[in-house]
């Protein structure tokens, strides 16, 4: 029997993740503060970040924090 309530793809679920504490955040997020949000190791957090970044979902401020990118506009 499969847990409706658990995810098909955990990759996924956790972009999605990212995505869901950036949306909420007050401010742009480093990688460090993610990964804990996300509860996995900053190298996880990384892969994920590039990976949503590459497609402007998420951008790179300076000092290498990240915000909501342009690209959730055409998805809204």
């Amino acid at each position: 029997m499969v847990d409706s309530k658990a995810p098909a793809s955990q990759t996924l679920s956790r972009g999605i993740r990212v995505l869901e504490v950036l949306a909420a955040a007050q401010r742009p997020l480093s990688i460090d503060e993610i990964a804990g949000e996300l509860g996995v190791h900053r190298s996880i957090a990384y892969r994920m970040l590039r990976t949503l970044e590459s497609h402007r979902l998420i951008s790179r401020q300076d000092g290498g924090r990240y915000a909501p990118g342009a690209g959730l506009v055409v998805l809204a």
